[in-house]
């Protein structure tokens, strides 16, 4: 048993070894090549200082302790952020990134610190120290970072926040935690903080959540920021360095056990990153993401003891590394920020370094003129990349700082009277039933004949099953149409009865469309219910079904024996009477049918309607959108029949935010990026203009 364990250790080693020497680009005894002199490191430092001294008075709020990306003069106010206005993550007012400030900034200081013991370092981790916590405890939801605080009332946050901002703000208070600069209450609060949140991790990554924590409200975010687990390469060692920041500071048995389960499958997957096809890690790693996740794989490396665990964390540092690499060129081209976070990514640990070939991208990020321009984002990524040169021995330590601050002089007392971490405790209610939440099925091409692909009936299945399950319950299931495989029959009906009977015992109202290979007669034999639907256009099976933000109008587009859609001069004139009244009541609405818009008609009336959002559909089996037509189109994919083996085969929800609606794919596949496709449509105030992307 020894001989098989030294040589794992020997390997080990040896595979260490070989990815620091692979790391650095150089052989360990090459002496360092320094790209500036003291003196010009020492002017790189002042000049970022006085950056950040000259730019606190526009975007830094004492109230908050927090940078922000707009000026505090642009900040949106409480009644706009309460309001979820202009969207529900804070998207370009300002609010959207301050615990990503913050942590990146707390990291520089420290680092600073450990280089210079410059005092006047103190007050300003402090603040930043501060705002981190006030991100994670101001709007009373524990377990909760929200991407900013107004500043207005010091309390209001939006209600989405995102992976990357839980990134920073955990690397951020661990690092201060274990610095000098940090007093024993503020640590105290920080293993509070962390053990919070871990604890939140453990009750909301689940699968009913989509494996991601929830949104300040108790809601789950249709964008899928929220996912921490079954997620792209890049980021799947975010949740394993949560647990090992919250054990590592409070000693917490649970948090170790989820650290450890997360921690190597987490590795393995991030290592594979780089055995993913170019165009997808170009489409879904943008250079930002280097750096976070070098940063999460660093908290995890400085923490494991097992040599053999660490050289595989090393190894994942090196994949992220190299993939900042590739990216410095493009970076380089676009602005100081970019390239800087990808040079940190590359300096995340002291072993790593810069070869001859990226040494100039250093001196072309750290270059003295203009490192005011781009703001506190710019600015603190830049001091963040200062401190890793100079640390990683690229740049000359500086011999002494400047003692101008941004910060309060007063700093933190001992013996002042702390405030409570969580004053008011808002626990998040998740309602039985999510009344802004419309869940989309298409095509499911369901047969019960010999001969007929069964797999259709069983995709189907598993899919309704899925949604009978979601935590909220939707507030209704439309299916758009082709319900049966080929003409649809009795037998058709009742195999699709079985299944949509999951439904009903969940509670859930679902409603359906006529496509082209259906049949009225027989479908209304086995679902009599949905007859008296269509007593307002006799043979017809149309209706709306009413949500307090948009409504839906299900349209009859089946003419039997064609392939073609219709709705004929009845329907018509019942479609016209719904524009009507929806012209007058003014709320938004869709129109949903089996088949597209262009194949119909009655198009260019509700082309007419001011308030339609658009016109969803079956047919096509593709997951699309048509936002140059108008009305906007939205096509929805094939949720079992697949015509040719590249149909994506799925479901759609609709989550309706007060000023956004977010269309979400939904695949077989958990870890499959088609889920990432998100179209989201924004309703500006009357004076602005719609949107959808």
């Amino acid at each position: 048993m020894i001989r098989p364990m030294l040589l794992r250790f020997a390997l080990s080693a040896l595979v260490l070894a070989n990815a620091l020497l692979a790391a650095t680009g150089r052989n360990a005894d090459a002496a360092p090549c320094l790209p500036m002199s003291q003196a010009e490191s020492q002017e790189i430092l002042a000049r970022l200082r006085t950056a950040m001294c000259d730019q606190a008075e526009a975007y830094f709020s004492p109230r908050t302790h927090a940078w922000y990306s707009q000026r505090l003069d642009r900040l949106p106010p409480a009644a706009d952020v309460k309001d979820l206005y202009p969207n529900p993550v804070g998207y370009g007012t300002g609010m959207d990134d301050c615990p990503l400030f913050e942590g990146a900034l707390m990291v520089a200081l420290v680092e600073l610190y450990d280089m210079t013991h410059a005092e006047c370092l103190r007050n300003e981790a402090f603040e930043v120290y501060e705002g981190l916590k006030l991100c994670g405890t101001a709007h009373g939801v524990p377990g909760f970072v929200a991407r900013g605080i107004c500043i207005e009332d010091g309390t209001s946050a939006y209600i989405t926040s995102s992976r990357d901002q839980y990134t920073h703000y955990v690397d951020g208070l661990w690092q201060y935690y274990h610095s000098p600069l940090c007093s024993e209450r503020s640590k105290g609060e920080i293993r509070r903080l962390l053990g919070v949140l871990a604890d939140t991790m453990t009750e909301q990554i689940v699968e009913a959540n989509d494996f991601g924590f929830l949104r300040a409200d108790g809601s789950k975010d249709p964008r899928g920021l929220h996912k921490m687990w079954r997620v792209y390469a890049h980021e799947v060692a975010r949740i394993a360095m949560i647990y090992a920041a919250a054990w590592d500071v409070g000693g917490d048995k649970e948090h170790y056990a989820s650290y450890r389960r997360y921690l190597l499958p987490a590795i393995r997957e991030s290592i594979e990153l780089k055995n993913k096809p170019a165009n997808e890690v170009n489409a879904w790693v943008p250079p930002y993401s280097c750096f976070q996740m070098a940063c999460s794989l660093a908290l995890l490396y400085r923490l494991e003891e097992d040599p053999a665990v660490k050289a595989d964390i090393l190894e994942a540092m090196i994949v992220a590394r190299n993939l900042a690499a590739q990216k410095m060129p493009g970076a380089a081209r676009r602005n100081r920020r970019e390239l800087a976070e990808l040079l940190i990514a590359q300096l995340m640990i002291r072993q790593f370094g810069l070869d001859d070939e990226q040494k100039p991208y250093l001196c072309q990020a750290l270059r003295p003129e203009g490192l005011a321009k781009g703001g506190p984002p710019t600015t603190i990524h830049l001091l963040a990349l200062y401190a890793k040169a100079c640390q990683s021995g690229l740049l000359p330590v500086p011999q002494q700082l400047s003692p101008k601050t941004w910060a309060s002089a007063t700093g933190e007392r001992e013996d002042a009277q702390p405030a409570p971490l969580f004053s008011v405790t808002k626990k998040p209610i998740i309602p039985e039933r999510d009344e802004h939440l419309v869940v989309f099925l298409a095509d499911p091409h369901v047969g019960a004949q010999a001969g007929e692909p069964q797999e259709n009936l069983a995709q189907f299945q598993a899919f309704c099953d899925r949604i009978a399950a979601m935590r909220p319950r939707p507030a209704a299931v439309v299916l758009a149409g082709d319900l049966a495989f080929d003409q649809g029959t009795k037998d058709d009906y009742a195999c699709l009865k079985h299944v949509l009977q999951k439904f009903d015992a969940a509670g859930i109202p679902w409603r359906a469309c006529f496509g082209t290979t259906d049949r009225r007669e027989a479908f209304f034999e086995v679902f009599p219910q949905c007859a008296g639907t269509t007593s307002q256009v006799p043979g017809r099976m149309v209706g709306v079904v009413e949500t307090p933000r948009a409504d839906f109008i299900l349209l009859d587009t089946l003419q039997e024996g064609k392939a073609e859609g219709a709705i004929g001069d009845r329907q018509r004139q019942w479609l016209q009477e719904q524009l009507e009244r929806y012209r007058q009541s003014g709320k938004r609405f869709f129109v949903v049918s089996h088949h597209p818009a262009p194949e119909l008609d009655a198009a260019s009336l509700v082309a007419r309607a001011p308030t339609c959002v658009g016109w969803i559909s079956g047919r096509d089996h593709m997951w699309k959108q048509d936002t140059e037509s108008v009305p906007k189109q939205f096509h929805l994919q094939s949720t079992a029949y697949a015509p040719n083996a590249w149909t994506r085969r799925g479901f759609t929800y609709l989550k309706m935010d007060a000023w956004e609606f977010v269309f979400r794919p939904v695949s077989p596949d958990t870890n499959d990026l088609w889920e990432r496709r998100i179209w989201v449509v924004r309703f500006p105030r009357p004076s602005e203009k719609a949107t959808g992307q």
